[in-house]
């Protein structure tokens, strides 16, 4: 899951993968807007509420919501 997760951020956001690590901000950190939020979700296939989405601030954030939607 960890290297997913590195593919579709270094590509939705074009950053350098050694930038994708687990306390990595998605915003501060690797620049992404709210339409880049969007896109990494949507490339997990999961579906999640609107709270449950906000809550996806870092890379292990996203990490472990994709994991516990996976169950």
């Amino acid at each position: 899951m960890e290297e997913r997760i590195k593919t579709i951020v270094s590509d939705v956001l074009g950053c350098d993968p050694m930038d994708i690590v687990p306390t990595a901000n998605l915003k501060k950190d690797l620049g992404a807007d709210s339409i880049d939020h969007a896109e990494i979700i949507k490339e997990f296939e999961i579906t999640i509420k609107d709270e449950e989405w906000i809550e996806i601030i870092t890379i292990q954030d996203l990490y472990d919501k994709s994991t516990e939607k996976e169950k």
